[in-house]
């Protein structure tokens, strides 16, 4: 999508340079209608860019959940296996026979 703008910044660009050729009243004419078009590519990508900012907060909303939900499991983790080599160290042979 940002290619799409991008090409058509490109050929609003290059029509421009070719509008210059033609005469006072038909390059007025041209470029309003041009305006228009750029006006148009304009409102594209700041709806493009909108857009974007809008997934960029909501996966950086999710990747901060993401890491608190790790950060909790490890500590979780740590616990449960600091429990278990405690008792492994405790557990006796001694009472087997």
């Amino acid at each position: 999508m940002d290619k799409q703008i991008a090409r058509n910044e490109a050929e609003i660009k290059e029509l421009r340079q070719k509008i210059n050729a033609a005469d006072a009243r038909e390059r007025a004419r041209l470029n309003a209608s041009l305006d228009k078009l750029q006006a148009e590519n304009n409102e594209l990508k700041k709806k493009l860019e909108a857009e974007n900012n809008e997934i960029k907060k909501k996966v950086g909303a999710e990747i901060e959940q993401y890491k608190q939900r790790q950060a909790a499991f490890q500590r979780e983790f740590q616990h449960d296996a600091d429990e278990l080599g405690k008792s492994l160290k405790g557990f006796r042979t001694d009472d087997v026979e």
